[in-house]
């Protein structure tokens, strides 16, 4: 995890959208989580991505939308992709 290659995502922080700026730490490395030390607010690590608050593997999200790209063969039977 790279904290300077994030950036605060909370619009009322007077660095919101602005890196390396010495402002973000890391609040979690399990959670994948940053911390804000300006404006004292945590975030996720794919906040702002399509990938937040996902409930899936981020792995499995990317298989599925790989065969479901048109063009390629939709598989027989797409309920063995979500069988764990």
């Amino acid at each position: 995890m790279n904290p300077h290659a994030q950036f605060c995502h909370n619009p009322d922080c007077s660095a919101h959208g602005q890196r390396d700026l010495g402002n973000i730490s890391i609040h979690s490395n399990k959670e994948r989580r940053y911390y804000c030390k300006l404006c004292k607010k945590p975030f996720a690590a794919t906040q702002g991505t399509a990938f937040y608050r996902l409930q899936t593997s981020a792995e499995m999200v990317a298989l599925v939308l790989t065969l479901l790209f048109p063009g390629l063969p939709a598989p027989s039977d797409r309920r063995r992709l979500w069988v764990r």
